[in-house]
């Protein structure tokens, strides 16, 4: 699932990313799919500036908030 973000300054979509990683955490039945459905967000300026394989898109479940490709999936690491 990849939700693009736009309408808003760079700085308000950077926290509503933030916020959206933390609602997603916090509802259990949307975590435990983390591991089969791969769950990104991302601007889209980001998106219109690097292009879709670029690592553009921060993981909305897990730890690290590092941005990785929309397409890299299983997360490197897993199986």
């Amino acid at each position: 699932m990849l939700v693009v973000l736009s309408g808003a300054a760079e700085h308000v979509l950077d926290r509503r990313i933030v916020d959206l990683r933390a609602h997603v955490a916090a509802m259990s039945t949307v975590a435990l799919a983390g591991d089969r459905v791969p769950m990104v967000a991302t601007t889209l300026d980001w998106l219109r500036a690097d292009g879709p394989l670029a690592p553009i898109a921060v993981p909305l479940l897990g730890t690290d908030s590092t941005p990785i490709s929309p397409f890299s999936w299983p997360p490197t690491g897993t199986s």
